[in-house]
């Protein structure tokens, strides 16, 4: 991480809401690579053992 991701941290207060919105949005990036389809299943199963 960035000295401004950190920065950008200490405005946070729900650290699992950030946690939850930036899984959201990788696993939306993930949907949409053409050249993997098949990641999303790779995270949905992660998310499950987690």
């Amino acid at each position: 991480m960035g000295f401004s991701t950190l920065d950008g941290l200490k405005g946070v207060n729900n650290h699992d809401a950030l946690i939850a919105k930036i899984c959201d949005q990788r696993l939306n990036f993930l949907r949409h690579l053409t050249t993997c389809p098949g990641m999303t299943r790779v995270v949905d199963l992660l998310d499950y053992v987690n």
